[in-house]
């Protein structure tokens, strides 16, 4: 493998959430801090954005209807209508509020199953505002009922990241950054149990820093994960736990990743731009920027629409 690295669109704060539409053959994205959600047209290499209200990590869309998509505010699911291009959205409505409403988590990374639903995890509160530093296992991983109800999935997570299923949609895979784990279930597609949690990767048993981010995977049922802190995205095989390749970026704060392209044999990575020393900036000159890449030989699984 000999990836080829391209910078694309504008560079954000802290790029999230990357989704990918084929219809249209663009990519989605979010910006957590500077409130906005995105799309980069690669046919016409233009990159639109358009203002949110508030904390939104997600942005994905809805099966069946033109220009819907779900995303999140703080601890809500909005249903919003955006045409890709307007600096605006045109409507939004609350489809419920996740959690306890009193505790008020907030909502981050989220993905959907082969049966339409979605998964979103919450994170701790932090210990101080803006501090990055969480309390421990007071998160949530949910799954929604087609914006009709809620289940905890997983209790006690502390920093709710990637998700991923297995080709074969047996296994699912869960990122709680502050474990430093991924974490593999036996997984019934039908119903969504998770049963018999294992660790199917070890970062620091693999002697690799940083923190895991976001997650996908490719058609031979390897992992991607964005490595959040030292300029990395790494496939590892869950079979073994083993690391089989990496990829560096001109980018610190490395964050999620999907496929996409007309074949989805390229990987577009999110990266962030929080609290970078001049150093850093100089070292990572292409910080909070998105990229694709290429030359990877090997397809990924696509991401899919909600079912609402």
């Amino acid at each position: 493998m000999n990836p080829i690295i391209e910078p694309i669109g504008r560079p954000v704060v802290l790029g999230e959430g990357p989704f990918w539409d084929p219809d249209s053959q663009s990519l989605y994205f979010v910006d957590v801090f500077g409130y906005s959600i995105n799309r980069y047209d690669t046919k016409t290499k233009e990159q639109f954005s358009a203002k949110v209200e508030g904390y939104c990590t997600i942005i994905i869309k809805v099966d069946g209807q033109k220009n819907k998509f779900v995303i999140t505010e703080k601890n809500k699911l909005k249903l919003i209508t955006w045409d890709g291009i307007s600096d605006s959205i045109e409507l939004s409505e609350t489809l419920m509020i996740v959690g306890n409403p009193d505790e008020e988590l907030l909502l981050n990374d989220g993905k959907v199953d082969s049966q339409g639903r979605l998964w979103i995890g919450s994170l701790s509160p932090q210990i101080e505002p803006s501090s990055f530093q969480f309390e421990h296992g007071k998160g949530f991983l949910y799954m929604i009922n087609k914006s009709e109800s809620f289940t905890v999935q997983k209790p006690n997570v502390t920093v709710a990241n990637g998700l991923a299923w297995n080709p074969s949609d047996d296994k699912f895979y869960y990122i709680d950054s502050m474990k430093l784990t991924v974490d593999v279930y036996d997984y019934d597609n039908k119903t969504g149990k998770l049963s018999n949690e294992k660790i199917a990767f070890d970062l620091r048993g693999n002697e690799i820093d940083g923190y895991a981010d976001g997650m996908t995977m490719d058609v031979e049922g390897k992992l991607w994960i964005a490595m959040f802190g030292i300029a990395k995205v790494i496939r590892v095989d869950p079979a073994n736990g083993k690391v089989l390749s990496s990829i560096k970026f001109p980018s610190l704060q490395i964050t999620s990743v999907c496929f996409g392209g007309p074949n989805y044999d390229e990987l577009y990575v999110t990266s962030g731009n929080m609290n970078q020393t001049s150093e850093q900036l100089v070292k990572y000159p292409l910080t909070g920027s998105c990229f694709r890449v290429t030359n990877l030989g090997v397809k990924g699984v696509p991401n899919l629409a909600v079912k609402l």
